[in-house]
């Protein structure tokens, strides 16, 4: 999102606040192991998230129109991006916490 909205001039995508919002939400739920209520809260999240991301003019649409003639350099920078290592997963009342008031941000009424 960052380098779309150096093309734009600075200006964010209109879907940028809501994609940041839902991706905090799912990386704060990557944290504690996976119960049956984090996954469901995940699945809840991911029902309206991937058609934001890849609709006809969802993120990934709009990005490779203003990539235009750079979106095959753009494609093999991420491509040669490093391995991401994991973290194990953190159990705490702390964690928990921070999760659900991720899900809040983001507005979701979700259980974990």
């Amino acid at each position: 999102m960052p380098a779309a909205q150096r093309m734009r001039g600075g200006e964010s995508l209109t879907l940028a606040a809501r994609l940041r919002l839902d991706h905090g939400a799912l990386a704060a739920l990557l944290v504690p192991t996976p119960a049956p209520s984090i996954v469901a809260a995940i699945r809840v999240i991911l029902k309206a998230h991937n058609s934001i991301e890849e609709g006809p003019d969802g993120l990934y649409a709009q990005c490779e129109q203003l990539a235009g003639a750079e979106a095959d350099r753009i494609l093999a920078q991420l491509q040669a991006a490093p391995e991401v290592k994991v973290a194990p997963h953190i159990e705490t009342a702390q964690v928990l916490e921070t999760t659900r008031r991720a899900l809040v941000k983001a507005g979701y009424a979700l259980e974990v």
